[in-house]
């Protein structure tokens, strides 16, 4: 259905799909990659996962959106039409801000 939504763009629709397939680089996606270092590299904390994405305190303290909106969880990418949207408009903004804040770190 979101491929056919006029509300997302092809980049997002293309996020929706590598959330929706486990497919974004987060270092709990490709374990065999990663060995026994899959905790986030930008709180040290947590495991570095797509739903931990919503949750990351360093996340939640850079994305404006993310303080404001807790209605939006992990589940909602595979919700109805109007969650996926709302998801993936938020994780947008949460995914460039942690590109943001792992070229930083390097």
């Amino acid at each position: 259905e979101y491929i056919f939504d006029d509300r997302l763009n092809p980049r997002e629709m293309k996020l929706l799909f590598q959330l929706r397939t486990r497919m974004l680089d987060c270092r709990e996606n490709f374990k065999n990659l990663y060995k026994d270092d899959t905790f986030c590299k930008i709180g040290k904390v947590c495991r570095d996962s797509q739903s931990h994405l919503l949750e990351c305190f360093v996340l939640r303290n850079s994305v404006k959106e993310l303080r404001e909106n807790y209605l939006v969880k992990y589940e909602h990418i595979f919700g109805n039409i109007d969650q996926q949207v709302k998801a993936i408009k938020l994780l947008s903004k949460i995914i460039k801000t942690r590109e943001i804040l792992l070229e930083k770190l390097k």
